[in-house]
């Protein structure tokens, strides 16, 4: 009988020993691959280890300094949001959602967008698009009183979508020492609720280098199978739909909300197609830059080194969308 029980305590403790030594190798090894996503990134630093590595943190809670607009006296700062423009115009004002296009990543604040609107409509303009943010953090904004405390009511409310925004419900980035939105709503028949990030398994499963790089190639397959198209894009949908329910309980309901399509470079066409179907059917006005131009946008005439679209890019395309607003009635 000893015997058997001096064998089951060496399995035992061989199993369980494995199971650390798995453990530990797999932890190593996540950080090696995180280190060397910070350096290619260059971001390796202390304070991006310590902040990946004291889990658990409330991201919901870290984006606020996104908000302080009174503090931002630097439009070079990416990471805070750029300050209104056209306040000079007594017009109703126009608000700005999207992500580092909309934004102007890279772009001093005379060059973007929403400054070049604001000059040529001769009309305030609220830029409260982000970098590397999408549905999510446009959703987001609208639930909180910082935003309306710092944005009037407009009654022209624009939102420049990439077909990326479209994979970033799904496919998360390797660089997560930021702060990312679109892992942190749980969608269910057009209702959001935020993830509880103090769970040691949801920290694990969100933040653990290894498992995201499986879910990103799981996700990729998952975006471009046909029969997940509808789940995908009324979740898309919703929060359009819930921005502009919580826009019109704290504004009102008399406003104009459009969705400027940047020409697509990663080509979900078909998918890109069924949102715009339902966004019409919802009455949210669509417009492309298809539509406006021929030019191809993602030319080195257009774009940065990057990508992103350059100071060109918006002075082509600027007169061309305010015509196109004025033909469906916007201004």
């Amino acid at each position: 009988m000893n015997k058997k029980n001096n064998k089951l305590r060496k399995i035992t403790t061989i199993i369980i020993f494995n199971i650390i030594a798995i453990c530990l190798l797999w932890f190593l090894s996540d950080i090696c691959l995180y280190i060397t996503s910070l350096k290619l990134n260059n971001q390796l630093s202390f304070q991006n280890l310590k902040k990946f590595y004291t889990k658990p943190y409330n991201p919901i809670k870290s984006i606020n300094y996104f908000f302080d607009i009174q503090n931002n006296n630097s439009d070079e700062n990416v990471f805070r949001t750029r300050k209104p423009y056209g306040l000079i115009y007594k017009a109703h004002p126009i608000l700005l959602f999207g992500c580092s296009y909309a934004y102007g990543l890279n772009l001093n604040y005379n060059q973007i967008f929403s400054y070049k609107l604001s000059q040529q409509t001769k009309r305030p303009v609220y830029n409260r698009a982000m970098p590397g943010q999408s549905f999510q953090f446009m959703y987001y904004q609208t639930t909180t009183d910082e935003f309306y405390k710092s944005v009037p009511p407009s009654d022209t409310i624009f939102y420049i979508l990439l077909d990326d925004h479209l994979r970033r419900m799904f496919g998360e980035t390797f660089f997560i020492f930021e702060p990312r939105f679109y892992m942190h709503y749980k969608y269910k028949d057009y209702n959001f609720k935020i993830n509880n990030f103090n769970e040691p398994f949801v920290i694990f499963y969100k933040y653990n280098y290894t498992l995201r790089a499986i879910r990103k190639l799981y996700n990729s397959f998952y975006l471009n199978n046909s029969k997940n198209y509808d789940k995908i894009t009324d979740e898309a949908l919703a929060y359009f739909i819930k921005t502009r329910e919580n826009l019109q309980n704290h504004w009102h309901k008399n406003f104009k909300f459009i969705i400027f399509i940047y020409q697509p470079n990663i080509h979900y066409d078909n998918l890109r197609l069924n949102l715009i179907s339902k966004l019409l059917n919802n009455g949210f006005i669509v417009v492309k830059t298809d539509d406006l131009t021929k030019e191809d946008l993602y030319s080195k005439k257009y774009r940065l080194i990057d990508n992103h679209p350059n100071e060109a890019a918006w002075d082509l395309l600027t007169p061309l969308f305010i015509e196109r607003m004025k033909q469906e009635k916007v201004f």
